[in-house]
């Protein structure tokens, strides 16, 4: 008699750019957005940046290539989407590679008075290949990004603290500014996915 292998069953998830739960969202849209997002110097959202950059390349560099590339469901974590649960290491990485490149192109427009074309969707920057490896990109891109965007914006045409504003769709329009420090709270969050996932695979 043939025995079929066991397959993994795939969990069933709110489709990708459905959003957070309410609460999440009131929070996000009314007191972080608005308020929390400008409480930081530049100084700080560097160091954030930093410092939770440096923890991701520190944990994923410590797991097997193969291992890497395992989707693991990890548990609710707040500012991630339900269909944003059952990730890889690898997949991680490529989210944080599409969104900071797309942030970066955003920053730098409005840093020039320009309002970037199209608009922020969740279910676009979702990744797709999650048996990539993406840890030497990530490396070579990431830990530098905010010290390249200071260069860049302190070059005549340039203004970090430009009125001009693009919206994000949880936190609402924001500025320049507010678009630099969504860089290391987005990086935070997803440092705690990496570490959920980690857990999981040991």
């Amino acid at each position: 008699m043939e025995i079929k292998a066991k397959q993994k069953s795939e969990p069933q998830l709110q489709a990708p750019g459905a959003g957070l739960p309410w609460a999440q969202r009131i929070i996000l849209r009314f007191w972080i957005g608005p308020f929390r997002s400008k409480r930081y110097s530049l100084t700080q959202i560097r160091s954030h940046y930093e410092d939770r950059t440096r923890r991701i390349i520190e944990r994923v560099t410590a797991i097997s290539l193969e291992k890497r590339s395992e989707r693991i469901l990890v548990d609710p974590i707040p500012g991630i989407e339900d269909s944003s649960r059952y990730w890889s290491l690898n997949g991680v990485l490529e989210h944080l590679m599409i969104v900071a490149k797309s942030v970066e192109r955003v920053i730098l427009d409005l840093s020039q008075q320009k309002v970037p074309e199209g608009k922020a969707d969740p279910a676009r920057v979702k990744p797709k290949r999650h048996e990539q490896d993406f840890l030497a990109e990530f490396i070579s891109y990431a830990p530098d990004l905010l010290r390249r965007l200071d260069e860049q914006v302190r070059t005549p045409g340039f203004d970090l603290n430009s009125t001009t504003q693009f919206d994000h769709p949880w936190f609402g329009p924001f500025t320049a500014k507010q678009w630099y420090w969504l860089l290391g709270a987005h990086q935070a969050v997803h440092a705690k996915q990496v570490k959920a996932i980690i857990a999981k695979l040991k």
